[in-house]
């Protein structure tokens, strides 16, 4: 799953400069959670650590309490959160749990550096990923440079989620990305494409022909192409002009002289050109006909 974000990311252009990967382990958290003592709902404080950058600090360590955690214990998962040393949290919560997960930890981040991933990657213990579903490694990517503060993509792993929804026990991993702020990541990195409208075809309209018009569209769409048709009352040089607004490259003017000789005229939107063609080979079969195809 890092592997393929990082490639999706990198495939739209952006680079190692523009976004990173923060990885942690459910279970290191919760694992950490029920070592405190006390009576500590882990899933809420769960909530709360994920809620952790959207709020001041005050509200952070309210949200905490609520979760059953003494001001002293909060103060301590924040400092042991913020470590970069991993074998500082398994000292700390002494449990074969925490083990194991820093273990798979570090496996899945050798693993990400063996497909080309690990530059992307760094441990944040802070990444909770707040939906309770989530059963071990998580992960959220976030802008590098901070401008774009919301999370780009986030996924992780989910093993009891197919069975709690009546399936078969059932590994699982996924990700999914936020288009929004995606979309303002290529803006801020400079890669998003230009927009500009393109259409293949635009099938114009004379007179009382909207039946075999629409069956002129239809076959172009099958044959896999971008089509518009008139469904309002533009005259013919004002659907020409639509049709040079929304960048048509052919016209396929389908008008009521046209249909009493049993044809269509093609028109080039770039030069002008334009010929008749017998309705029964047009569309033809395959391909992308235009005006070069019957002139």
């Amino acid at each position: 799953m890092l592997a393929y974000a990082a490639d999706a990311l990198t495939g739209l252009g952006l680079t190692g400069e523009d976004f990173e990967f923060r990885v942690s382990h459910r279970d290191v958290l919760d694992g950490l959670l029920a070592s405190l003592s006390g009576d500590v709902d882990t899933r809420a404080a769960i909530r709360a650590v994920d809620k952790r950058a959207k709020l001041d600090a005050a509200a952070y360590h309210d949200l905490l309490g609520e979760a059953g955690l003494t001001p002293d214990q909060a103060a301590m998962v924040d400092e042991l959160l913020a470590t970069d040393d991993l074998e500082d949290l398994v000292a700390f919560a002494g449990t074969e749990r925490v083990e194991a997960a820093v273990e798979n930890l570090r496996a899945v981040l050798d693993a990400a550096a063996d497909v080309g991933a690990g530059e992307y990657c760094e441990v944040s213990l802070s990444t909770a990923r707040g939906l309770d579903y989530y059963t071990g490694v998580v992960f959220e990517c976030f802008d590098s440079t901070g401008e774009v503060s919301r999370s780009v993509f986030g996924g992780g792993r989910y093993d009891d989620l197919i069975e709690a929804f009546g399936g078969q026990p059932t590994p699982a991993v996924g990700v999914a990305p936020g288009l929004a702020p995606l979309s303002l990541l290529c803006e801020r990195a400079g890669v998003w494409p230009e927009e500009a409208l393109s259409t293949d075809y635009y099938v114009l309209t004379v007179g009382d022909t909207r039946a075999v018009a629409a069956d002129v569209a239809r076959g172009l769409r099958d044959l896999g192409h971008v089509v518009e048709t008139n469904l309002t009352t533009r005259g013919f040089g004002d659907q020409l002009s639509y049709a040079d607004g929304i960048n048509a490259e052919t016209v396929v003017v389908v008008g009521e002289q046209d249909l009493a000789d049993d044809a269509v005229t093609i028109k080039d939107m770039a030069s002008g050109d334009q010929t008749r063609v017998p309705l029964s080979e047009f569309p033809p079969e395959e391909g992308r006909p235009t005006y070069e195809d019957y002139a």
